[in-house]
């Protein structure tokens, strides 16, 4: 009997299908290097059902369900492998990294830790300690970031006075006089700065992100159009999966000439969803309840939508599209209006680093009631095209920061039912930002 068993198990051993038996993993490896995951998938679960302790169908099966975010069933395929090969350093380095993906540290840490005992090839140790310093980053609680930047623009309109300074009021006619009444040049300086903080707790997808935003611009020669612009926002945010929900407190102030023009709070909503490797979606709804300090009869309440998909293009970049709908609901009801806003970008790399950006916006506004001077409801078109051209003038070693110089140009072209806000506006702009 036990004779028998023996030459049972020989027959058996024999007959057991080898790699060049089974189609299915060349088929799956071939379709592993094409990026076609998921058909690679079903190939290799044949394969593995033909040979389910064959490590190199294993491994290939551990780095297709990697690739598919299946990071549990490709630890469990790795870990076969090791069992077979317990000494092989590749199959660490992948349960590893499927570990770092599950959150599973001090899994992933031991892993590393071991492959560089086999003191590995310069290049593998220094992968290997960019996932460590990876790991240590991923365990912190507080995260700190922000902008400073400079700008120079010159403005041909800054005043966006109208294209003719003959205003037609309903039959009659009558000539504007003084500042506004036809463009005039001027350079404006800027200075930016944002800072972000995330407060995130380890391995829930919970964090509390509070982010800042001024902008300041003077001008040279026109001191009354200076502006300052305050946005702080506040509030909680989740991170599923390929899913990003933000949720915000806000708080605007803008201040024109050194003087308090308006103050507004309200709340924000935010949505980012992957729904394809190269497509984004971003939803956003927003709601500002506004105090206006110099004009009380334009205070009131906005509303806003918007829905923002972007594309990752081949041979193209990153097209980003969006529709946003405007409603603004003020105490004097001329001054309330609808609007649809539809805008269109793209961004593109170019060799030495240099990145590109071209964009259209429309804005069209429809106001609620009756302009009494004009005797007509206000109905208008702002359309902008503009063009933008940057590159990093230097990138700290671990690339946290990094020095942009920006130039730029934008043309606005605006069209309405009543010539006082018929105009035209050029602007050039170079700046210069750092980012930390």
């Amino acid at each position: 009997m036990r004779l028998t068993c023996i030459l049972v198990a020989l027959l058996l051993f024999s007959a057991a299908p080898s790699l060049a038996a089974i189609p299915s993993l060349e088929q799956g490896q071939q379709l592993f290097n094409q990026r076609r995951y998921s058909p690679a998938l079903s190939s290799l679960l044949i394969a593995f059902e033909a040979e389910p302790a064959n490590p190199e169908v294993n491994f290939l099966l551990g780095r297709t369900y990697f690739e598919l975010g299946n990071f549990e069933a490709a630890v469990m395929a790795f870990e076969r492998v090791l069992f077979v090969e317990p000494n092989s350093s590749r199959v660490k380095l992948e349960m590893a990294r499927a570990f770092m993906a599950l959150n599973s540290n001090e899994f992933a840490r031991q892993y590393f830790q071991e492959v560089l005992a086999t003191n590995p090839p310069e290049a593998v140790w220094s992968n290997i300690q960019n996932f460590l310093a990876g790991i240590k980053e991923s365990e912190k609680h507080h995260f700190f970031t922000g902008t400073l930047s400079y700008g120079l623009d010159v403005d041909d309109n800054p005043r966006t006075a109208p294209v003719d300074d003959l205003i037609s009021l309903g039959s009659f006619e009558f000539q504007l006089q003084g500042n506004g009444a036809t463009p005039a040049s001027d350079y404006a300086h800027s200075l930016t700065a944002t800072a972000n903080h995330i407060y995130r707790r380890q391995g829930n997808g919970f964090f509390w992100k509070t982010s800042a935003l001024t902008y300041n611009s003077f001008y040279d020669n026109q001191s009354d159009l200076n502006v300052n612009y305050l946005e702080i926002s506040s509030g909680p945010a989740w991170k599923k999966g390929l899913h990003l929900w933000q949720n915000n407190l806000l708080y605007t102030l803008i201040r024109l000439n050194q003087a308090q023009y308006r103050d507004g709070w309200g709340l924000q909503s935010t949505l980012t969803s992957q729904i394809m490797a190269k497509l984004f979606i971003t939803s956003l709804l927003r709601f500002e309840d506004r105090t206006n300090q110099r004009y009380d009869y334009r205070s009131g309440q906005n509303y806003k939508a918007t829905i923002n998909p972007v594309f990752i293009l081949p041979y193209v970049g990153r097209l980003s599209l969006g529709v946003t709908y405007e409603y603004d609901d003020t105490k004097q009801k001329t001054f309330s209006y609808n609007r649809l806003w539809y805008q269109a970008r793209i961004d593109h790399q170019f060799p030495f680093r240099l990145a590109f950006y071209a964009n259209y916006d429309r804005k069209d506004s429809e106001y609620k009631e009756t302009d009494a001077m004009f005797q007509v409801k206000k109905d208008d078109t702002v359309e902008e095209f503009g063009l933008g051209l940057s590159r990093p003038l230097w990138q700290s070693e671990t690339q946290s920061q990094n020095l942009i110089l920006a130039l730029s140009y934008r043309h606005t072209d605006a069209t309405s039912n009543i010539d006082l806000y018929t105009y035209r506006k050029n602007v050039g702009s170079i700046s210069l930002t750092y980012g930390f």
